[in-house]
């Protein structure tokens, strides 16, 4: 079981946001969904810790399903 004292990193959770180029391909942005200390995720969605973004990676239920544990790596652009 997660002690819930040890979530203390408050993220945003953002959700990505396809448009059209106008040139056959898409524009990516990615609007704010969330701000939690845990949640249930994509691989789509991405997570801000301020000016960091981590790219999720993979993710398993733990705890029979009340927790979700996330692999990410730290994006660099």
């Amino acid at each position: 079981m997660i002690d819930p004292g040890r979530l203390k990193t408050r993220l945003t959770i953002q959700v990505p946001i396809e448009e059209d180029d106008g040139q056959g391909g898409v524009l990516r942005s990615y609007s704010t969904q969330a701000t939690v200390w845990a949640a249930v995720l994509t691989l789509q969605h991405r997570l801000v810790d301020g000016a960091r973004v981590y790219r999720i990676v993979s993710l398993r239920d733990i705890d029979d399903r009340r927790f979700a544990e996330i692999d990410a790596e730290l994006r660099v652009e």
